[in-house]
């Protein structure tokens, strides 16, 4: 008897821990951790210590860098250089972490390094050369982020943004 009582305990027990880990579409109910975007913006940066300057995009000048989507993006904090240079952090929680919001978000990071691309192509291309060897798209769960700098920062930013949404 105490053999089937354990055993019957045991099938429960895995049971319940499968229901608790999915859910109806798939995805998880809790994409990633409540992370902050401001924070782990203000932290990655902090990581990244620039050489340059770096300031903060607001809501007014945001169209000349991201072509932000509502319905793609719930919030955003978003770092550049103000001296040309190929630095730059910009954290996006996005509103869901289904496929095709993380594919549209991965399209509105590419469009922005395309354009960086162009502009340190043939002008600055000791910049152009840290944009292609420095730069990380680092996705987990609903937030997805763009880093952009030295090895050493990019890396030790990796390790910030890593810790807050694993």
């Amino acid at each position: 008897m105490k053999k089937v009582l354990a055993l019957l305990l045991a099938v429960v027990l895995g049971l319940s821990m499968l229901a608790g880990c999915s859910s109806s579409d798939g995805e998880s109910e809790t994409p990633s951790k409540n992370v902050d975007p401001a924070q782990l913006a203000d932290d990655t940066l902090a990581a990244l210590a620039p050489a340059a300057e770096m300031v903060e995009v607001s809501e007014k000048v945001l169209s000349n860098y991201y072509t932000v989507d509502s319905k793609v993006v719930k919030s955003y904090k978003i770092y550049v250089s103000s001296a040309w240079t190929a630095e730059e952090v910009a954290i996006f929680r996005l509103v869901d972490s289904k496929q095709e919001t993380i594919d549209a978000a991965n399209e509105m990071i590419q469009k922005r390094i395309d354009d960086l691309t162009a502009s340190y192509d043939g002008y600055l291309p000791e910049q152009l050369a840290v944009l292609e060897e420095n730069s990380v798209v680092y996705q987990q769960g609903d937030m997805i982020c763009f880093v952009s700098g030295s090895a050493d920062g990019v890396a030790a930013a990796m390790k910030v943004m890593k810790a807050a949404c694993e």
